[in-house]
C-alpha cells in the first residue's frame, strides 16, 4: 500500500488521467464543441487583444471566468488544453481534500480508497456534461470549507481560515455570484453563533477577516475595470442585465419547495442522485456527534439548495454546485468498508483505481463523444476554420447562436461587441445588433446553426440580409448535446 506521502502525487495523477474522459476540453477531443465553454474561452483570448469583457465583447459571466480562460490561451491558443490543467488541478484538489475528510473518520487505508468514488459519482454526464463549468472549478473550495468545518469547532478556527473563505466568497462572487450560496450558510452561522454567545470580539473578528479575504479578490478587479474605463460596463451587465434579464427569473421560496419535491421525480438520475444525498446526510446526523460543527455544514447546503432551487428555470449543471455534499454518501461507503479486513498491495490499489476509471465511461458519456468525434471526418468547426483562414479577411459573425467552436479552432477573435448570441435573449440588444451586422456587411463570413427540425425566429429575420449580401458556401449537419442541427457558413458577396 502507499504511503500517505505519495498519496497527493497519486491523486494528481488521477485527476489527470480522469479529466482525460471526464471533459470535452480534453486532449482527446478534435474539437471542444461545447457552446459555453466556446464563449468563455473566445472572450478570454481576446483579452491578450485589447478587448475586455462586457465593454468590448459581450457576455454576462463573471470577469474571473474570463481571466482564467486568458490564461489557459497562454497555454493553448486554438486548443482546451489548458483548461484541461485547470479542470485536472480542481479534481486533484477533490481527491486531496475528500481524503482528508474521510481520514478524520476512519484511518483503516481501505476505508480511504473510498475516495476514488467520488469520481464516477459527482461527475457523471447528467450534470457534469462536456465540462469546464464554472460550479465545477468552485467545487474544490466547497470541499475545503467543508474540511474546515469539521476539522475545527467554531470557538477554535484560526482567521486565516475566516480570510481564506471570505477568498473564496470572492472568487465565487466574480466568477458567478449565486456561487457565494454556501459561504452565505458559512458566514451567517457563525455570526449568529457568536451573536447568541454574546462574544462581540469574535464578531468584530470575524467581519474584518472577512473584508479582508473578500477585498484580495474583489479589489484587483475593481481597479483593472477602473484603469481601464470599463467599471461602469462591468456592473451594468454583470449586475443589472443578469438580474433584469437572464431568462426574467423568478426567486420564490414556492420554487424552492416545489423544485426540491420534483427533482426526484423528474428522471432515474434525479432519483438516484437524491437517494444518495439523503442516504449521506442520515449516516452523518446519526454517526456525527459534533452538533455545531454538522450543522454548521448542513446550513451551508440549505443555503446552496435554497438558492438552486429557488429560480424559476433551472439547469441541470446547477447541480454541480451541490456535488461536494455527495461526500457524506462517499463517509457512509468508507464506514461499510472500514471494517472490511483486506491486505492491499500496489496491484489491487492499481486495480480498483482503474476500475473507478472504468466507471467513468459508464456515468460519463464524454470518451465514446470523443471516439465518435476521431472517427468523423465531417467536424463543421474544422472545416469551416479552414476556409475562413484561406481568406485574406478573417472576420466572422457567429449569428444567433452562443459560440460553436470557430472562433477557436480558426485561432481568430471577434471584431464585434455581440459576436454571438447569449442566454438573455429577452436583452434585445445582441439580436438587433447581429441584424446590423449584417446589414452594414460587416464580417467576411457568417456562420448560423439552426436547429434540425425547424428554423428559430433569429435566423428568419436574417435571411433576407443573408440572400442580398452573402452567398452559402457550405452546409454540414452535426449535434450538440442529444440536439441536431445544420450549420451554414455564409460569404460575403462581391
Amino acid at each position: 500500500m502507499l504511503h500517505n506521502q505519495k498519496l497527493n502525487f497519486l491523486y494528481i495523477v488521477v485527476g489527470f488521467i480522469a479529466m482525460l474522459i471526464l471533459t470535452s476540453a480534453s486532449p482527446i477531443f478534435k474539437v471542444n464543441s461545447a457552446w459555453d465553454a466556446n464563449m468563455m474561452f473566445t472572450i478570454g483570448k481576446s483579452l491578450w487583444n485589447g478587448m475586455l469583457p462586457y465593454k468590448d465583447l459581450f457576455d454576462q459571466r463573471g470577469p474571473l471566468i474570463y481571466f482564467m480562460h486568458s490564461i489557459a490561451a497562454l497555454i493553448s491558443y486554438k486548443s482546451f488544453l489548458g483548461i484541461y490543467i485547470f479542470e485536472s488541478i480542481a479534481l486533484s484538489i477533490d481527491l486531496i481534500y475528500t481524503h482528508k475528510i474521510v481520514n478524520l473518520f476512519f484511518k483503516n487505508k481501505i476505508a480511504q480508497l473510498v475516495v476514488f468514488l467520488i469520481i464516477p459519482i459527482i461527475f457523471n454526464s447528467y450534470f457534469f456534461e462536456n465540462g469546464d463549468l464554472p460550479e465545477e472549478l468552485i467545487t474544490p473550495m466547497i470541499i475545503v470549507m467543508i474540511y474546515h468545518s469539521l476539522q475545527y469547532s467554531i470557538d477554535k478556527m484560526p482567521k486565516r481560515i475566516y480570510i481564506l473563505q471570505a477568498a473564496f466568497v470572492g472568487i465565487a462572487f466574480w466568477t458567478k455570484y449565486t456561487l457565494v450560496a454556501p459561504w452565505i450558510g458559512f458566514f451567517g452561522y457563525i455570526f449568529i453563533y457568536f451573536l447568541m454567545h454574546k462574544d462581540y470580539k469574535k464578531i468584530f473578528q470575524l467581519i474584518i477577516n472577512f473584508m479582508t479575504g473578500f477585498a484580495i479578490i474583489t479589489v484587483p478587479i475593481i481597479i483593472f475595470y477602473w484603469i481601464n474605463k470599463a467599471l461602469s460596463d462591468l456592473f451594468y451587465v454583470y449586475f443589472y442585465l443578469n438580474l433584469n434579464y437572464y431568462h426574467k427569473n423568478s426567486f420564490t421560496f414556492i420554487n424552492v419547495i416545489k423544485n426540491i419535491i420534483m427533482f426526484p421525480l423528474a428522471g432515474k438520475e434525479n432519483a438516484i442522485i437524491a437517494i444518495l444525498f439523503i442516504i449521506g446526510i442520515v449516516y452523518v446526523l446519526i454517526n456525527y456527534k459534533k452538533i455545531n460543527n454538522i450543522a454548521l455544514i448542513l446550513t451551508t447546503l440549505l443555503t446552496n439548495l435554497i438558492v438552486i432551487m429557488g429560480a424559476s428555470n433551472n439547469y441541470r449543471y446547477y447541480m454541480v454546485g451541490l456535488s461536494a455534499y455527495l461526500l457524506f454518501f462517499i463517509l457512509t461507503i468508507a464506514n461499510f468498508a472500514n471494517n472490511l479486513s483486506i491486505h492491499l498491495t500496489k496491484l489491487k490499489v492499481g486495480i480498483y483505481i482503474l476500475i473507478c476509471l472504468g466507471m467513468c465511461t459508464i456515468t460519463n458519456n464524454s470518451l465514446s463523444l470523443a471516439i465518435k468525434q476521431f472517427y468523423g471526418n465531417n467536424i463543421f468547426q474544422i472545416k469551416y476554420a479552414n476556409l475562413i483562414n484561406k481568406d485574406q479577411q478573417k472576420t466572422l459573425l457567429n449569428y444567433g447562436n452562443l459560440d460553436v467552436g470557430i472562433y477557436t479552432v480558426a485561432g481568430i477573435v471577434p471584431h464585434n461587441k455581440y459576436f454571438a448570441q447569449i442566454n438573455m435573449t429577452a436583452y434585445k440588444k445582441v439580436h438587433n445588433s447581429q441584424l446590423e451586422y449584417l446589414k452594414n456587411k460587416n464580417n467576411e463570413f457568417v456562420e448560423l446553426t439552426e436547429p434540425k427540425d425547424a428554423p428559430n425566429n433569429f435566423n428568419i429575420e436574417a435571411i433576407p440580409y443573408l440572400k442580398q449580401h452573402y452567398r452559402l458556401i457550405n452546409t454540414t449537419n452535426s449535434s450538440f448535446e442529444n440536439s441536431d442541427f445544420i450549420n451554414k457558413l455564409y460569404k460575403l458577396k462581391y
